[in-house]
């Protein structure tokens, strides 16, 4: 699967391509996207997950070098063999880490929450280790057992810059800290404070991310950066139109991506989302955003 996201950004037009280019579909969206010139002083094209890059797309970006010195082209790449393979026919880029990249949105995420069930254990890892450290509050809620300890805040730190905790009742939001819910309990954020309850379990489970994400999107608004994973059932699902109300950006794993794919499947289905990644994709548009 090829994304491809354009955004304009202080007169700099971003386009960002996850996923290869061999489609003919793909490369025509992505020339659009680079002969669509009109009002822009740069041109910045970042290139994730591939190493090489179809012909006609090559051509296209030696045709902007070569007849547009006025909008200058900056190409950026996540993989070393791209960047090589790109210098050696004559396209200047950068072979630059996620972090360093430019934000893919003007809007300053202040929040990621993150909600997942079934085999969704390897997919948080994923996306904990690509995360840099940022001004940032990380929320989980990952369904558990009752009756068992979550030790995900255990798992994590040693995969992430972050501060990792099961928190408690009435602690205050801090950046640079991912808050795990602990098991058996829902977790909120009201005014700056966390909030565990044992109020009746919501879709079936307590902890709830349905629970999680409509606090969070009245404490965050569009500051919230909201992401469900794969799960078996319909949680996370029910809170996305409220996510979408307050303007939160919402990331949804393709579920494809999935064997347990009932929750990333109910979200789809509210249509209120902006994005679907697999895994991969849905990493790196995190580690670039935040």
């Amino acid at each position: 699967m090829t994304t491809i996201q354009s955004e304009l950004i202080k007169n700099q037009k971003h386009i960002s391509v996850m996923g290869g280019l061999d489609a003919q579909e793909d490369q025509r969206q992505f020339l659009a996207h680079l002969r669509d010139r009109g009002g822009i002083a740069e041109m910045h094209v970042t290139f994730f997950d591939t190493r090489t890059l179809p012909g006609g797309v090559i051509e296209s970006l030696k045709f902007h070098l070569d007849q547009y010195p006025g909008i200058p082209l900056k190409v950026f790449v996540l993989h070393r063999h791209l960047a090589m393979y790109l210098s050696r026919l004559g396209i200047p880029n950068k072979f630059v880490f996620e972090k360093t990249l430019a934000p893919i949105s003007n809007r300053r995420v202040k929040a990621l929450a993150i909600g997942g069930s079934a085999e969704s254990l390897d997919k948080i890892f994923a996306i904990v280790k690509c995360l840099a450290l940022a001004d940032i509050s990380v929320f989980i809620v990952q369904h558990f057992p009752k009756d068992a300890r979550n030790i995900l805040d255990t798992l994590l730190q040693d995969r992430t810059p972050y501060k990792t905790c099961l928190p408690e009742d009435g602690a205050p939001v801090e950046p640079n800290v991912m808050y795990i819910a602990p098991s058996d309990a829902h977790m909120k954020v009201e005014h700056g404070v966390i909030r565990l309850t044992k109020e009746p379990p919501v879709n079936f489970s307590r902890p709830s991310i349905d629970v999680m994400f409509e606090s969070l999107a009245h404490e965050y608004q569009s500051g919230l950066l909201a992401v469900l994973l794969c799960g078996y059932g319909s949680d996370g699902s029910h809170s996305l139109k409220t996510l979408h109300a307050k303007g939160a950006r919402i990331i949804i794993e393709d579920p494809l991506d999935c064997s347990a794919r009932d929750m990333p499947n109910n979200g789809l289905l509210t249509g209120c989302y902006d994005y679907k990644f697999p895994i991969q994709e849905l990493t790196s548009y995190l580690a670039r955003t935040v």
